[in-house]
């Protein structure tokens, strides 16, 4: 998608459709009164009956009848000033990005007057206008081929009222369209299916990104370095296990090292302890962490943060081979702990340890492992929430702050030292889950035992949010790729 900015008069402009942004006082928006004027007073006279009060998502399209150089001619409504945050932009472009879909328009011009917003940041501002303008265009057509009624938006226009905004504004497009790529790819990662997209499979993902160094380890080197914890859990499957492991350096120096682990299980079939039929129907969605991180590792070159960051994928399939864990098998971590495996469906854990115990041998300054980890944070929070908990309030203050700007809600859970008992087993230094209470706080504890103490950690379960059962906005059905605008967020606020 191309966008261009510019200022002059909205009205003038040559495209298929023009719409303008207003606030609920959109009558002493000039962009408005110019537009109602050229089509004589007509949008007055419509918005009025039908109550149009300038609220989120109201919206109006009218044929201009050339009154315009545009064929169509709309407004679509932000809300009160104050309460306009990124999030509202980054839905208001998906919805127009619908509109001009359903119109079968290929060119829109967007008009904005900066006084309708209090967001000072233009070059934010157009950043989350353009994600939701991209990703809202999304569609997997890897096994059915593109319908004919398929029409997507290909160039957008936006006219501002200060010309000295036009270079952050570029930026923040820029940026959008780079993750928006980023988030296309993680989105085709989950939604392939297992059949196609085993663990080698995903690996392969991982190779050839630009500014990346990926080095991929196969079972044997796996063995080598003793992730029992890890190979417990692929050995049921005939697919074998890839570690995935990617390095981006800046081009300068940088002191912060951050480590990013993504949860990989690309089916979950639930091992020996089977999940019922219906439960395992969108499991192919189980390696969501892994397509977040590969998914910004994909374009992490183009975004160019100024810190060094690693990227860890233990991809594993978790099926009911003759091989496979028992339930009271007792496996042994790379980081030496024995652990008494109680129910092989807890098996993203198991995996998530030996990749965060392999990635603090670089000694990172910051360790984020995000997972479609419990069902028991999706019942607790839903399906557009995450959960964050970990050990430095700090890095989590932080990447809740940054997922808020991102659209990508997080809501902190405690780590109680109350609960450590639940994992005490009698014949190994832990069990894998606990009475089956609080199960996302135990399995935050789990990890928590593998995290060296200096290492600032957090552990973020995207159970919910992973996955979308229907179309919002900017998202379609099927895995959303959430979590790649959050970690672009972090790091380019760590480069500051």
């Amino acid at each position: 998608m191309k966008f261009s900015v510019s200022t002059g008069d909205v009205t003038k402009a040559k495209s298929d459709l023009m719409m303008v942004l207003v606030n609920k006082e959109f009558a002493k928006d000039q962009n408005f009164k110019t537009l109602d004027k050229k089509l004589g007073t007509l949008l007055t006279q419509l918005l009025k009956r039908e109550n149009f009060e300038g609220k989120w998502g109201q919206s109006k399209v009218v044929i201009s009848h050339k009154k315009i150089p545009a064929l169509y001619a709309g407004v679509f409504g932000l809300g009160d000033k104050d309460k306009i945050e990124y999030e509202c932009l980054r839905k208001a472009g998906g919805r127009i990005s619908k509109i001009a879909s359903q119109l079968k328009t290929k060119k829109i011009t967007l008009g904005l007057k900066f006084g309708n917003l209090a967001l000072k940041d233009p070059a934010k501002i157009a950043q989350a206008l353009g994600e939701g303008l991209i990703l809202a265009t999304y569609e997997f057509l890897r096994y059915k081929k593109k319908s004919k009624n398929s029409f997507y938006l290909e160039e957008v226009s936006l006219i501002i009222d200060d010309s000295k905004k036009i270079s952050f504004l570029k930026k923040g497009f820029e940026k959008a369209v780079a993750l928006g790529a980023g988030i296309f790819l993680a989105r085709d990662l989950i939604n392939t299916t297992a059949n196609h997209m085993t663990p080698m499979e995903l690996s392969r993902s991982a190779r050839g990104l630009k500014g990346v160094k990926t080095r991929i380890l196969g079972s044997a080197e796996i063995k080598r370095l003793k992730m029992g914890s890890y190979l417990g859990v692929a050995q049921g499957s005939k697919n074998p296990p890839a570690f995935i492991e990617m390095h981006y350096k800046p081009s300068g120096k940088s002191k912060t090292h951050v480590a990013l682990v993504g949860k990989g299980i690309t089916f979950d079939s639930g091992g020996l302890s089977l999940k019922p039929p219906k439960q395992m129907e969108t499991m192919k969605d189980d390696m969501s962490g892994a397509a977040a991180v590969i998914g910004l590792m994909s374009v992490i070159s183009r975004l160019a943060p100024k810190v060094e960051v690693w990227g860890y994928v233990a991809a594993a399939e978790n099926m009911p081979d003759a091989s496979a864990i028992r339930p009271g098998d007792i496996i042994t971590s790379m980081k030496g702990k024995t652990i008494e495996v109680l129910n092989t469906d807890a098996e993203g854990r198991l995996t998530l340890i030996d990749a965060m115990t392999y990635a603090q041998k670089r000694k990172p300054t910051y360790m984020i492992d995000c997972a479609t980890l419990t069902g028991a944070c999706l019942v607790a929070l839903g399906d557009r929430i995450s959960g964050i908990m970990g050990n430095d309030e700090k890095l989590i203050e932080s990447l809740i702050s940054c997922g808020k700007d991102a659209g990508e809600k997080m809501w902190q859970l405690p780590l109680a030292e109350d609960y450590k008992d639940e994992l005490k087993s009698p014949i190994a230094d832990y069990k894998n889950v606990g009475s089956g209470y609080g199960g996302t706080i135990t399995a935050g504890l789990f990890l928590q035992e593998f995290v060296e103490p200096k290492v600032k950690w957090a552990h973020i379960d995207i159970a919910g949010p992973s996955w979308s059962d229907k179309s919002r906005d900017y998202e379609s059905i099927g895995g959303t790729g959430v979590l790649v605008r959050t970690y672009a967020e972090f790091l380019e606020r760590l480069s500051k």
